[in-house]
Order: C-alpha cells, then sequence, then structure tokens
C-alpha cells in the first residue's frame, strides 16, 4: 500500500506483495545505490574503482529485482533510476509497481485503514523478497507432506517443527507418523503425539472379539438345544420309543442327499458370524499397519 510517499528501499518492499495498492496522489521514486562521502576523503584510485563496481553491481541486482517484479522495459527502469525522478501513482501503475489505483477518501476511513498493522507472515515475506533482492539469503521453508497428500509449509531452516513457527496453510494437519500439528493465524499453536501403536484401538478390538465369540458359543448352544427339543416332541407325537424302535429296525433306506448343489459356506454364515469374522479381520489390520509403522 502506498499512502505518502514510496521511495529507495520501500519500493522493493512494496513489489513484495502479489496485491500492491496506491492512493490516486501519491509518488513512487526508483534511484541508483549511494554510499556514504567519508569513503572519498582517504581512499586510493584502486578503492574508488573497486567501489564503483560494488555499486554499479548492487545497481544491477535491484533492476533486475525491478525487471522481474514488475516486468517493465529494463531500459526505461534504469533511466528512471539514473534520473532520481519521481513518479505519478499512474506512471507506477503503467510500469507495474502497484497494480491498483485507490481513489481519495475521507480522513476517517483513511486513518482508519491505516491503523491496520501488516501481520507478522506478510511482513516476514517482505523482508524475505528484500533480503534475496540484496544478494542475501532469505528465510528457508521446509514442505511436510499430510497423510492426505497435502503440504505443510515451515518457516525454519532444519529439524522438526516446534509450535511457535510460523507455517501454512491454517488448519489441523494429520501428519504420517500420526503427529496432529494445529496452525491457527499462520502460526503453530500446537502438536499432538500420536497415540503409540494404536494400541488403544487395538485392545478394544480384542475385548470386542472376545465378547462375540462367547455371544455366538451360547447362541449355538442355545439352538442346539431347540432343536433337540423339537427332534423329541415329534418322536413323541408319532408314538414315543415304540415307534422310534420300529424305525430303527426297519429296511427302510432314506434316500441319498443330492450332491448337484452344495451350500456355499459364506450362506451358512448368520449375522453373528459374519460380525465376528470382521471384527477379526479388521484387528489384523491394525497389527500389520502396526508392524509397519515398527
Amino acid at each position: 500500500m502506498v499512502d505518502g510517499v514510496c521511495a529507495s528501499m520501500a519500493t522493493i518492499v512494496l513489489l513484495a506483495g502479489s496485491v500492491r495498492k496506491g492512493y490516486k496522489n501519491q509518488r513512487l521514486l526508483i534511484h541508483n545505490t549511494r554510499f556514504c562521502d567519508f569513503y572519498i576523503e582517504n581512499a586510493t584510485a584502486e578503492e574508488l574503482e573497486a567501489k564503483a563496481n560494488d555499486l554499479r553491481s548492487e545497481d544491477n541486482k535491484i533492476l533486475d529485482f525491478y525487471v522481474e517484479r514488475t516486468g517493465a522495459d529494463r531500459e526505461v527502469l534504469s533511466t528512471l533510476m539514473k534520473e532520481e525522478r519521481y513518479i505519478s501513482m499512474q506512471e507506477a501503475k503503467d510500469l507495474g509497481f502497484i497494480t491498483e489505483i485507490i481513489e481519495p477518501i475521507s480522513a476517517i476511513s483513511n486513518t482508519n485503514k491505516n491503523k491496520k498493522n501488516m501481520s507478522k507472515k506478510n511482513l516476514k515475506d517482505a523482508l524475505n523478497v528484500l533480503a534475496q533482492a540484496l544478494g542475501l539469503s532469505g528465510a528457508k521453508d521446509i514442505e511436510l507432506q499430510t497423510e492426505d497428500g497435502q503440504v505443510l509449509t515451515v518457516e525454519r531452516e532444519e529439524g522438526d517443527p516446534e509450535v511457535g513457527d510460523a507455517a501454512s496453510p491454517d488448519g489441523e494437519w494429520l501428519m504420517p507418523d500420526g503427529r496432529t500439528i494445529i496452525v491457527s493465524d499462520g502460526v503453530i499453536t500446537e502438536i499432538r503425539e500420536a497415540v503409540p501403536d494404536g494400541g488403544e484401538d487395538v485392545e478394544a478390538l480384542k475385548a470386542e472379539i472376545a465378547r462375540l465369540t462367547a455371544e455366538l458359543e451360547s447362541e449355538r448352544a442355545k439352538g442346539k438345544s431347540d432343536e433337540e427339543s423339537a427332534i423329541l416332541a415329534q418322536v413323541k407325537a408319532a408314538g414315543g420309543k415304540q415307534w422310534l424302535d420300529r424305525v430303527t429296525t426297519s429296511n427302510y433306506v432314506p434316500p441319498k442327499p443330492n450332491p448337484a448343489r452344495k451350500k456355499d459356506p459364506v450362506e451358512e454364515e448368520n449375522v453373528l458370524e459374519k460380525e465376528l469374522r470382521e471384527r477379526k479381520e479388521k484387528a489384523k489390520a491394525h497389527e500389520v499397519e502396526k508392524r509397519k509403522r515398527k
């Protein structure tokens, strides 16, 4: 935002942003680099030549940066730097220094708007761009891939992320190692450690399998008792023991079962057996995952 005069190194900071605005009646100035006069008093010709070469090198670095960020013609920008001439916001927009001209607003609204401070992250981004323009190394970032394949950017040169590190984007991010990193307002506010080996889930599954197994055995025992009761009732209705003796000593041969179609074991699986099987498969999958993490 240009509010007043944007000159010299302030133009570098301005160009750090992707959206750059300026009030209509403000001014902007760029110029070549300078050095303090006290160098001249005791300097030799060779020292002055070396200093001149350094200044030209810095001029080229800054000019390269201007061209890259604005897209303006290099010769036009070089001439402006030599002339040290203030330009209007319309000229600044035509050259690419700003992206939008803001019409004048009331003094009250203007004051309130200017009270808003630049966030820590935006300021750091601007300083990084400034450092790069001067040939200095800016702050390095590390990129971490989350469990769901997204990228979490943390501003630190090396090591594991810590609470207080600047990071983006905001949200709760589950990492492949099981940790959860919470980012709020561009800063890591909390890091939750993973549950060791997923032990609680596995134990809960084992307990549930044991319960279902016991319940299945109980149902099977109950089913057998009901079946036996039904058989005894049928024998009693047919004549009791005498009828049973007569039938078992006769020459009656029961028909052979049709081998053409066998029941699919899955068809004989009742609801309880199916649930037990699924629980066992889930527990086995957890064990495999635990061994992979180790």
